[in-house]
Order: structure tokens, then C-alpha cells, then sequence
């Protein structure tokens, strides 16, 4: 229990913290306020605590198993209705870097357009052009993070929620996550880019499982994640030729 409280209060000191870095931001760049030399210590506490509680994450996962009593109460519907939630959060994520990426927009040009700063102009809008930058790319990586969950929900609920067990490998890349069937057939895949993912499954191999889809768009439902006690969908590929599939001729 003490890992367990220990892990939702440094999750929730990571946002709390994170969230005065991103005001900071927004204050310093928007109405000038002198808060710019805040962003940098409070975004790195927050990077620090989602560290620690990533690893209280993993103790608290090793100390008490990670099977439930069993899929029989789990709702599959719903999880199927989370993994289009996913899709949704992603497009709200993409809302935010949009905003970040004008605030920080009107605070070059604000910057630019003064001439009551000690140091060039071009200099002190360095920052928020940096920040740009960064925003952009959040935005990227959040909108592909959009459109990838809602191909998946799609395929998912093609498909359907199959069981399966579940190994999952870690080396240097991503995880390799084996599914074998009732039949005893393995599905080879890959786990995708993403918050999502299933490196702190390593420790726990023959895992029951669900997962749906097919190709690119599959996902793999674990018992729990590393913060979230109930399933925890991850995004996978294949890996298996598909059916029909010449192999390539090697000279």
C-alpha cells in the first residue's frame, strides 16, 4: 500500500509541478511577467518526479503480481471504448502544443517589438523561438498520436478482444511482445512509439491477455500498467508476413 500512495503522489506532484512550469511559461511570454527562470527547475522536478514514481511503478508491480483474479469481470466493451479515449486524449494534447505554440508565438513577437530590453531583441526572443520549436513537434507527435488510436479503435472493434498470453522481450529497441494462442500459435509484434508501453511487463512472461486488430493497427490489453491498476492497452505491430506474401529474393 505505501508503494502504491507513494507512486499516486509523486504522479500527482509531476502534473501539479509541470502544470506551474507550463503557467510560467504562459506569464512570462504573454504578459512579460519576470517568471522565464522558473520554467527550466520546475519542468526538470516535474521530469524527476515521474521518474521516481515510474520506478515505485515497477516495485509495486514486482511486489504484488500483475495477473487479476481474472478477465471474467473485465468489460471488454469498455476497454474498447478507452482505446478510442486514447485517441481523444492525444487530439486534446495536440490543443494544448497548439496553444503553447501561439502564446509562445505572441512572446517573440512581443519580445521583437520592444525596445526597453537589456539585451538585443534577436537574443531575447531566442527562448520562446526555441519553444516553438518544441511545441511543434509535440504537436506532430500528438496529432499522429490522434489519427494512429483512432485506426486502431477501428480495427479493434473490427476484430474483437481475442485471448492470449503474453512475453515480452526489451532490449535496445523496442519491446518484442510474443502472443501465443490457445492453439498454441505465436504472434510476433512490436511494440509501437508511444506513452503506452510495455516494458514493465519484462519481468512477468506467460501474461493472460486480450488484444484485437491486425497488421499495424493491433493493440494488446495486460492486466494493469505501470500506473493504472485495471487493462492497459499498448500499441503493437506485427511482425508475421502477411498471408500471401512473397518473400524477398536475396542475391
Amino acid at each position: 500500500m505505501g508503494l502504491r500512495r507513494g507512486r499516486a503522489a509523486l504522479v500527482a506532484a509531476s502534473v501539479l509541478v509541470g502544470l506551474v512550469a507550463v503557467a510560467a511559461l504562459v506569464l512570462a511570454l504573454v504578459a512579460g511577467e519576470p517568471y522565464m527562470p522558473l520554467v527550466v527547475p520546475f519542468a526538470a522536478l516535474s521530469a524527476l518526479c515521474a521518474g521516481w514514481a515510474r520506478r515505485l511503478g515497477r516495485r509495486y508491480a514486482a511486489a504484488t503480481g500483475v495477473v487479476p483474479p481474472g478477465w471474467d469481470d473485465v468489460d471488454l466493451d469498455v476497454q474498447t471504448t478507452r482505446v478510442r479515449a486514447l485517441g481523444l486524449r492525444a487530439t486534446g494534447l495536440a490543443v494544448l502544443w497548439a496553444v503553447v505554440t501561439v502564446a509562445a508565438g505572441v512572446g517573440a513577437a512581443v519580445v521583437l517589438t520592444r525596445s526597453d530590453t537589456d539585451s538585443p531583441p534577436e537574443i531575447a526572443a531566442a527562448t520562446p523561438l526555441v519553444i516553438i520549436v518544441f511545441a511543434l513537434m509535440g504537436f506532430g507527435f500528438s496529432v499522429a498520436a490522434a489519427v494512429s488510436w483512432r485506426r486502431r479503435h477501428r480495427a479493434v472493434t473490427a476484430s474483437g478482444w481475442r485471448p492470449a498470453t503474453a512475453t515480452v522481450t526489451h532490449g535496445s529497441g523496442p519491446c518484442t511482445v510474443i502472443l501465443t494462442l490457445d492453439d498454441d500459435t505465436r504472434i510476433r509484434t512490436q511494440s509501437l512509439s508511444s506513452t503506452h508501453g510495455a516494458a514493465n511487463m519484462t519481468d512477468f512472461p506467460g501474461t493472460p491477455v486480450r488484444f484485437g486488430g491486425a497488421d499495424r493497427s493491433m493493440v494488446v490489453l495486460f492486466p494493469r500498467g505501470l500506473f493504472r491498476n485495471g487493462p492497459y492497452a499498448v500499441p503493437v505491430r506485427s511482425l508475421e508476413p502477411k498471408p500471401g506474401a512473397r518473400p524477398t529474393a536475396r542475391s
